[in-house]
């Protein structure tokens, strides 16, 4: 639970904000980013009679995201929360758009928990009563704008598991993987899971291991070409797959031994993030790639 406090009038009001609370809407065209908050407003001091009261007539956010703290997106509100005599709660909802750019963004910048933090623009109209020869009534006596900030993180496992999913999201652009081999099925059942842990592995920010299972992928092909290879009736797509599964893993291999070394040994300064989102981002791509391939090869109409 994260709190902020804000003043109108020199009255002091709190925010909170749950982030489990916080969720995706939309698809990856119209996405936006809803977030709750919890506002307890206590009444002005100079509310002394019925007719005197408060209230917010807009808010606009602004959303932040990254250590950086870079713009995400913007929106305003009509909250409708009018406070008199008694302290009282108010629940306005935030639902920031996010394209996919601005998306990939938050992903890149983000090393573990997504980091986000709303900057509140508040315009508040303040009324008192007025006496007439009818009668007391409430008039608007002055504005305020008032200025608020709340910083907060999303866990890792609940922005991955909860909130990216129902934004549409994928953090790799992966091409769709045929379900089955019908002529290396085991060994491609094999390199189809290994990409699927790549994938996980690759959105909870883990690129050493993402990049690990990538290469497990490639060996389960590379062993099972001659397989392959017989079902394949072009020269050139057997000299293809056969150059690019060796270039690939020989060029996996040079870049993950030294690394399996250097993070098997206690002592060594680099335990880990060898691999950064760019270099994993590129041979997830190359690898799923070269299973895609494989797996269609011997089904009918490809290849």
């Amino acid at each position: 639970m994260i709190t902020s406090t804000f003043n109108i009038n020199s009255t002091s009001h709190k925010i909170t904000l749950k982030s489990n609370e916080i969720t995706g809407l939309g698809s990856l065209e119209y996405a936006y980013l809803r977030i709750p908050l919890l506002f307890n407003l206590n009444p002005l001091s100079r509310n002394y009679d019925n007719y005197s009261r408060f209230e917010i007539t807009t808010i606009k956010g602004i959303l932040y995201s990254g250590n950086t703290k870079f713009a995400c997106s913007e929106t305003t509100i009509l909250p409708g929360m009018r406070i008199y005599n008694n302290a009282a709660e108010g629940h306005p909802i935030f639902e920031f758009p996010l394209t996919t750019s601005i998306i990939d963004k938050i992903e890149r910048s983000r090393i573990s928990n997504a980091q986000f933090e709303i900057k509140m623009i508040m315009n508040s109209n303040m009324y008192s009563s007025l006496q007439t020869p009818k009668g007391e009534i409430s008039v608007l006596s002055s504005t305020d704008v008032s200025h608020a900030n709340i910083s907060f993180e999303i866990e890792q496992s609940f922005w991955v598991k909860n909130v990216l999913p129902k934004l549409g999201y994928k953090a790799v652009k992966l091409i769709e993987l045929p379900g089955n081999s019908l002529v290396i099925p085991e060994a491609y059942e094999k390199s189809l899971l290994a990409i699927e842990h790549a994938h996980e592995y690759f959105i909870k920010g883990d690129y050493d291991k993402s990049v690990a299972h990538c290469r497990t992928a490639i060996e389960g092909i590379k062993k099972a070409f001659d397989k392959m290879k017989k079902k394949i009736e072009s020269e050139g797509e057997k000299n293809w797959l056969k150059r690019i599964t060796d270039s690939t893993e020989e060029w996996l291999a040079k870049v993950t031994i030294p690394t399996h070394h250097l993070t098997s040994t206690p002592h060594h300064s680099f335990k880990k993030d060898h691999f950064s989102r760019q270099d994993a981002e590129a041979i997830l791509l190359v690898t799923t790639g070269i299973v895609s391939f494989s797996g269609n090869v011997g089904n009918s109409g490809v290849v």
